[in-house]
């Protein structure tokens, strides 16, 4: 399995101690079209030298009072990107909601179950393989609210890829 969002923090030391010290290290994945009519060639090239983890962020909003974003591209130093996962916060549970792309469930024929593992993450299992293509969770890490991580089985992602005519140049931050 080839993780595509993670996150970890370590800390030494007490936060008011002047010799406390934190170190954060997140991946995070987006979709970068290979097609010309939506990128130049070599954007895949261009995103993984250029783009990090802190700026993947697919949130909908309002910019205006007019306009709502739905987060479902963004554009990157001139590189379109899309979102591998979305996840977002549910208004009344206040769980954190993760769903994969809808045309990677789709392209596999995936049976979405529950990841025994992570109460309140999945699995998405290929029904006659039975075999796990995805499993997605929420954890919390240190003090931060909880975060999406996301494991993908090769294969699958190789072969989503492919067919969508895109690349997923991984990204991290520390």
């Amino acid at each position: 399995m080839i993780r595509t969002n993670f996150f970890s923090h370590t800390s030494v030391h007490k936060f008011q101690d002047l010799s406390w010290e934190q170190e954060e290290w997140g991946i995070r994945a987006a979709l970068i079209p290979l097609e010309s009519t939506f990128n130049e060639n070599g954007a895949d090239t261009q995103a993984a030298s250029s783009i990090r983890a802190h700026d993947l962020g697919f949130e909908p909003w309002w910019p205006t009072a007019q306009e709502f974003y739905f987060g479902d591209t963004r554009h990157l130093d001139g590189v379109l990107t899309w979102p591998w996962l979305r996840h977002r916060v549910h208004r009344r549970t206040n769980d954190l909601l993760i769903e994969p792309r809808g045309d990677f469930t789709l392209y596999h024929a995936l049976d979405k179950r529950e990841f025994p593992d992570h109460p309140g993450g999945a699995e998405y299992v290929h029904p006659l393989e039975e075999s796990v293509a995805l499993r997605t969770w929420g954890e919390k890490v240190a003090f931060f609210n909880p975060m999406p991580f996301a494991e993908v089985q090769r294969d699958y992602l190789r072969d989503y890829l492919a067919a969508r005519k895109a690349s997923t140049p991984h990204s991290h931050c520390c």
